[in-house]
């Protein structure tokens, strides 16, 4: 049995689908900021889309307005209006002292729309560039770890590059369940299958509920011979 890497977009898009406090807004700014957040909650993306939209006519520096638009537009599988909106932000950004957070959240969003248009090589350089801003942006690290060890036709897997940035994860966030379970797996595929095994086992032991951790669990006593174990932690 082939044991394949995570390489999940949709989490990509939980985690960047974030809100960001707004920027200091007049009141008229804010209230159709407000007006588009309540859009996007109801899914209404023609309201919001407008919304954001006149946001920026009033202010074009209008961060986050330009943020939710992006986010609206990606809702909308319009990933080429996104694009345009975020590389626009990210050249704003750029000249702001002290926005290392926001750009390195919009360089991981546009990395979800380069992701969701099959662009993982852009998404890779992406996500890159936003540990070059914040290089403590753990959801930027372990989706760069995601796409340097996707066995993806696009992509040559780098699984020792891949282990890194989870082991870097860990480091910064002792208890990062994904990381655990991600830097097991890598483990896994570069051979190291009982150093993986302890791994899955001590997630199991925290987090008793993990289905992947048994999974792969599984999946090494499998290879191992022991189908009573294999069998129990598949159930």
């Amino acid at each position: 049995m082939r044991v394949y890497f995570i390489f999940l977009i949709l989490f990509i898009i939980a985690g960047c689908d974030m809100d960001t406090p707004p920027d200091k807004m007049t009141p008229q700014l804010a209230a159709q900021y407000q007006r588009g957040i309540d859009a996007l909650d109801r899914r209404d993306f023609a309201e919001a889309e407008q919304a954001f939209q006149t946001c920026l006519q009033m202010d074009a520096n209008a961060h986050d307005a330009r943020m939710q638009l992006a986010r609206t537009y990606i809702r909308q599988l319009k990933f080429a209006a996104a694009e345009v909106e975020l590389q626009m932000l990210i050249g704003l950004l750029r000249q702001v002292s002290g926005a290392q957070d926001k750009l390195s959240r919009a360089y991981l969003t546009l990395a979800q729309v380069f992701s969701y248009q099959q662009r993982f090589s852009d998404s890779t350089a992406a996500l890159t560039s936003a540990l070059e801003v914040n290089p403590d942006d753990t959801d930027a690290r372990i989706r760069l770890g995601y796409f340097l060890g996707a066995p993806q036709q696009m992509l040559v897997p780098d699984l020792s590059a891949s282990k890194r940035q989870f082991e870097k994860v860990l480091e910064l966030e002792p208890n990062n369940l994904e990381a655990m379970l991600q830097l097991g797996l890598a483990e896994f595929r570069l051979g190291e299958a009982d150093k993986a095994a302890k791994r899955f086992e001590n997630i199991i032991q925290n987090y008793r509920r993990h289905s992947g951790a048994y999974y792969y669990l599984g999946v090494y006593h499998l290879r191992h011979g022991d189908s009573e174990k294999a069998v129990a932690n598949f159930k």
